[in-house]
């Protein structure tokens, strides 16, 4: 029985009416790596687990970059193995309209690299050639197995002799990942947003025409890691409204870092981890805009410039972490100092 199950899930996994050519990198990833994954004895949510597009953050120091003005750099690894929270490996996966490039394996390595993540293999494919590189070795080092989609029923057990997790534990026996203090109990150094929202319930004092009582933005996307010992939130944010998203594309309102001077993430209400971020930004004269505060379309008489100092306060409920979020602004043309108050809750991975 074991047998026949077997066979038919290697059938399953190499469906050779796929035309591999004809595809897009969403369709690699639903048709190709999702099967061969699970036929390597991984799945979400389990010892043998898989983390799917996780944001990391490159240190200064770890690119080389040591100037205050240097950008912080930002990346998006597609798949993270991970066994018994102790063996990784990273799949990045390009379009079969490409072949892959030197970039594209810098890419993979340096997301195996990450000091979060540390992995011990990484695999790139475009859909119709599958690299698996060693993370130790230069990324110009060659690859130590390659295999292509029409042979890839011939070469799935050498893949498996590598990437599985039965695999990855024979050849690593001694091998303890460090991934530094965990954010939590039950969680890793670091940790995805799966999703979230914040809602907006106070202003004081009203701001005149004010419609953004009650409004609801939501996290499209983010991640929790500790940076220079510290506690950052990476927060990418939306609406249900496209203006409201267009304006905050136009003057980078979409995308929040906060950061805690604490080190780990409070599982006591009375006891918050708290975040803080402060902003500063201008819409310039004659910007023709729509104004969430408003809700409705304006053209700006003078230069409005902003200055926000944002603060939340959460705690952890099994993988939510939820609390009040408040921000203080001043804007030009008012004296007052405004405070928006509200609650927030982001679903952890």
């Amino acid at each position: 029985m074991a047998l026949v199950t077997n066979l038919i899930s290697h059938v399953l996994l190499m469906d050779l009416d796929l035309n591999v050519d004809r595809m897009n990198e969403t369709d690699v990833r639903e048709n190709i790596i999702a099967p061969l994954l699970k036929e390597l004895g991984y799945k979400h949510s389990s010892s043998n687990d898989i983390i799917t597009e996780q944001t990391l953050r490159y240190p200064k120091q770890f690119l080389g970059r040591k100037k205050k003005s240097d950008p912080q750099l930002r990346g998006k690894a597609d798949y993270i193995l991970e066994v018994e929270n102790r063996l990784r490996w990273i799949a990045e996966v390009k379009s079969p309209a490409v072949e892959i490039s030197d970039d594209d394996r810098e890419q993979a390595c340096t997301y195996a690299m990450h000091p979060e993540v540390k992995a011990i293999y990484y695999l790139i494919t475009n859909g119709r050639k599958f690299e698996i590189y060693r993370t130790l070795e230069s990324p110009s080092a060659p690859p130590i197995f390659v295999a292509y989609y029409n042979n890839i029923e011939t070469n799935l057990q050498a893949i498996k002799n590598i990437l599985s997790p039965v695999s990855l534990k024979r050849d690593n026996p001694e091998f303890i990942l460090d991934i530094g203090k965990p954010l939590a109990p039950g969680f890793r150094s670091f940790a995805k947003i799966i999703n979230g929202t914040v809602t907006y319930e106070s202003m004081q004092p009203p701001l005149p025409g004010s419609a953004i009582i009650g409004m609801t933005n939501y996290f499209r996307e983010g991640s929790v890691e500790r940076s220079e010992g510290r506690l950052l939130a990476y927060l990418k944010v939306g609406s249900s409204h496209r203006q409201i998203d267009e304006f905050n594309r136009a003057f980078g309102l979409e995308i929040f870092e906060v950061y805690s001077d604490e080190n780990e993430l409070s599982t006591d209400p009375s006891r918050p981890t708290k975040f803080s971020a402060p902003l500063i930004w201008t819409i310039p004269k004659g910007s023709k805009l729509f104004c969430p505060p408003m809700a409705k379309e304006v053209v700006f008489p003078i230069d409005l410039r902003i200055s926000s100092m944002t603060q939340a306060a959460g705690w952890l409920e099994g993988n939510q972490f939820r609390g009040t979020v408040s921000v203080d602004f001043k804007m030009t043309g008012f004296q007052n100092t405004f405070r928006l108050g509200g609650i927030f809750q982001a679903v952890l991975s």
